[in-house]
């Protein structure tokens, strides 16, 4: 085959790759329905202001008639809004931009007060002007979205062409990306959770193909400014974007090095791919018409991630730690008072205040609190956290607790050839991360068909790969966050067909076997050896450190039991419940229970709603409410004590009273209980975070390990929560399991309500 027949065959095999990419997202864009897609598109406010001529600043709707299409619009319930509609509102004197911080008076402006359009600043510049060109409907925002997840598969296709100096490579590579249902589904379910992958790929590309094997400097360090762009242009979407420039700038520098461009001109890239990231974010942030909200965001995830670790691995949440929001910012404005600092109150002119320095600073303090108690269990499972989440770019395994899983396209529902092809990208897709793994552990070992650049490279993708999991399982473990390793894995999978189909050649053979000398060998296996005994030693000052963490959670609770004014149980014996309401919403208050347990298995389930308030909170949707779950599993013989503890919520602005309930599952029963209230503030004591079960004389490490029930709820942002919590058994309870849920539970909720509308006299 000539080398013009050959490029010839991989063009038209590119091309019908492409082609079907783009085919295959818009098939998502008709099977996910506009209204069961979750992408904040209330942020899109802003943009609408932006056209109107008011730059990205907040505009009020409450008590507007004529904002009333735009709003529906928003939600998601129009998927247009016409030049009457839209001129109708914007033409009233009321619909003049409002300066920061936003004061609201009813729920339709209930977003207004949070800082998160900051963080998606060309984002809401890009819908704006498509809305320019092509008019306001969703479809030309999802239509452009739909083009960059095309764009990014031919940037995946160049990145493998540019490390494997073979197009055959870039074509797997790019079928390995695009095949991938996580993708494939958030194109149009979730386009801001997966757009970091969107900007990292051209990133990546530029990488791989120009930087190094330009024959110039200046073309080599124009090349470096692309790659430090490209990476940094994902910062206008999302934070996460961050990752990229990180790695970007890191691996720039050595790969021109390694292609013998000198240490000059190597130092000469680093710097100019880091300038060009630096000048792009700051261009990023000048387009913004506040201070942007701060990555420090990020350990506000990391802290009330710790109860979807817990989901994962099945340990007894004990820090108390729900996958809310609303909770954090109650736990930090509780340190914030411990401390002596003024607290944040939930007025909604403080809202744009929330996620400052200190909230990020008592967020991290707060996460290295709960993550230290189980440091030996998360060590342990490295490996299979790692499996797992190379699985949830396949939409499964990895859960996500709020909103329910995209759900992925169904051949059935689709037109011959689509189908066809849909129901082969199953099969394919379930192979990419093995093959991703079999690459990753190929290239560190010696490539002799690659040079040192390129090698270089390849393993910067497996650390890329690697820390990403790291970050991932830090930060917050759920699917939807899992879209960056899809660059890796497809570039890497496409490596691992290569040395596969390479090991039917016998010079290739050869060529490998070259590489296999006594020496590389020792070193090999002496690295292997030392990461084996750095292994042990972490694990085993893990295990050091989770004891004394689980010691002290011990003390906390015999304090508060020696302190508690302690009640025998005379009624009921399996279940207890606690009301706060008036003054009693301001105290910190210990929950305490005797419990013991006639037979193994007995479970202990602990929780937490809202109670008779009907006034919701107005910076969240729908009346946000807690329903939080944990699971405790209680021994058998000996009493054991059960303590939660749970802040003065009503000292920082909520209004609504809780209701906290004890249930025995299993053949067990409540001996005696107390209710002690704790005088935290500055000077005082400090809230001890705990939501566990103790055993007297126990010497364990970390939280207790449970067999199952390890769900520490769902947090529920909707009406009529306080008749859902009470009427709630726990068999129901595993409806809201946020690990085994599939469903979207906002749309279930519409379909109820409108069931019960319909049945209503």
């Amino acid at each position: 085959m000539t080398a013009r027949v050959r490029r010839w065959c991989i063009g038209s095999a590119l091309a019908a790759v492409l082609l079907a990419h783009l085919f295959t997202r818009l098939e998502s864009l008709r099977q996910i329905e506009l209204d069961q897609r979750q992408f904040w598109s209330d942020t899109f406010r802003y943009s609408l202001a932006a056209l109107a001529g008011h730059g990205l600043r907040p505009v009020k709707f409450a008590g507007i008639p004529e904002s009333i299409p735009l709003q529906r619009f928003l939600s998601l319930q129009a998927s247009t809004i016409s030049p009457e509609q839209f001129n109708a509102y914007f033409s009233l004197p009321e619909s003049a931009p409002l300066t920061p911080p936003v004061g609201i008076t009813d729920a339709s402006d209930e977003h207004l007060p949070w800082p998160l359009y900051t963080t998606r600043i060309l984002d809401l510049w890009t819908a704006t002007g498509l809305w320019w060109l092509f008019g306001i409907r969703w479809d030309v925002l999802f239509f452009f979205y739909a083009g960059l997840s095309t764009i990014a598969c031919s940037s995946v296709f160049l990145a493998a062409r540019g490390l494997s100096r073979n197009g055959w490579v870039g074509v797997v590579a790019a079928i390995a990306y695009s095949v991938m249902p996580l993708e494939i589904s958030y194109t149009a379910y979730s386009p801001r959770d997966i757009s970091p992958l969107w900007f990292a790929a051209p990133a990546w590309a530029s990488l791989a193909w120009l930087v190094g094997t330009r024959k110039s400097r200046a073309g080599n360090l124009l090349a470096c400014l692309l790659a430090g762009f490209l990476a940094a242009l994902g910062l206008g979407w999302r934070h996460d974007a961050l990752v990229t420039v990180v790695s970007i700038v890191g691996l720039a520098g050595p790969a021109l090095l390694l292609a013998g461009h000198g240490w000059k001109l190597s130092v000469g890239g680093t710097m100019a791919c880091l300038a060009s990231a630096l000048v792009t974010r700051l261009a990023i942030s000048l387009l913004c018409p506040v201070i942007p909200q701060g990555s420090g965001v990020g350990f506000h995830m990391a802290s009330y991630a710790e109860e979807t670790r817990c989901n994962l691995f099945h340990l007894e949440n004990s820090m108390g730690v729900s996958r809310d929001d609303l909770q954090v910012i109650v736990r930090v404005a509780q340190r914030r008072m411990e401390q002596g600092l003024e607290p944040l109150s939930f007025d909604p002119e403080h809202c744009h205040e929330i996620y400052g320095p200190d909230h990020a600073r008592i967020s991290r303090e707060l996460f290295l609190e709960s993550f230290r108690l189980n440091l030996p269990t998360w060590l342990g499972h490295g490996p299979d956290f790692l499996w797992r989440a190379l699985q949830a770019t396949r939409l499964v395994d990895l859960p996500l607790a709020s909103t329910g899983h995209a759900p992925e396209l169904d051949p059935k529902r689709t037109r011959k050839p689509m189908s066809w092809w849909l129901a082969i990208q199953k099969w394919l897709s379930a192979a990419v991360p093995a093959l991703a793994l079999m690459g990753a552990v190929g290239v560190c070992f010696p490539l002799p068909w690659h040079d040192p650049r390129s090698a270089w490279l390849l393993r910067g993708l497996v650390g890329y790969l690697l820390g990403y999991v790291l970050i991932l399982f830090f930060v917050l473990p759920e699917e939807k966050h899992a879209g960056p390793l899809l660059i890796p894995m497809a570039l890497l999978a496409a490596e691992a067909c290569a040395f596969l189909v390479g090991l039917a050649d016998s010079s290739s053979r050869a060529q490998l076997a070259v590489g296999f000398t006594r020496k590389r060998v020792t070193l090999y296996a002496t690295a292997a050896l030392l990461m084996l005994v750095g292994w042990k030693g972490a694990t085993a000052l893990a295990e050091s450190v989770s004891k004394n963490a689980r010691e002290c959670q011990r003390k906390h609770a015999a304090d508060l039991a020696d302190r508690a004014p302690w009640l025998e149980n005379t009624g009921d014996p399996i279940r207890q419940e606690w009301i706060r309401e008036g003054d009693a919403r301001k105290k910190a208050v210990a929950i305490l229970a005797w419990v013991q347990a006639e037979q193994s298995g007995v479970r202990l389930a602990c929780r937490e709603g809202t109670f008779g308030h009907h006034r919701p909170l107005v910076q969240y949707h729908d009346s946000p409410s807690r329903l939080f779950t944990t699971w405790h599993r209680v021994p058998d013989g000996e009493p054991s004590l059960f303590v939660v503890t749970v802040p003065g919520h009503a000292l920082f602005g909520d209004e609504r009273g809780d209701i906290l309930r004890l249930d025995v599952i299993g053949k067990g029963r409540i001996l005696k209980t107390a209710r002690l209230e704790l005088d935290t503030g500055p000077g005082k004591e400090s809230l001890p975070w705990l939501r566990t079960l103790v055993t007297p004389g126990e010497k364990q490490a970390g939280s207790p390990r449970l067999r199952s029930f390890s769900m520490s709820g769902a947090t529920m942002h909707r009406l009529k929560i306080r008749d859902l919590y009470l009427g709630l058994e726990l068999e129901e309870q595993a409806l809201y399991d946020a690990v085994k849920w599939q469903g979207n539970l906002h749309e279930q909720d519409k379909r109820k309500n409108l069931r019960e509308s319909d049945d209503s006299p």
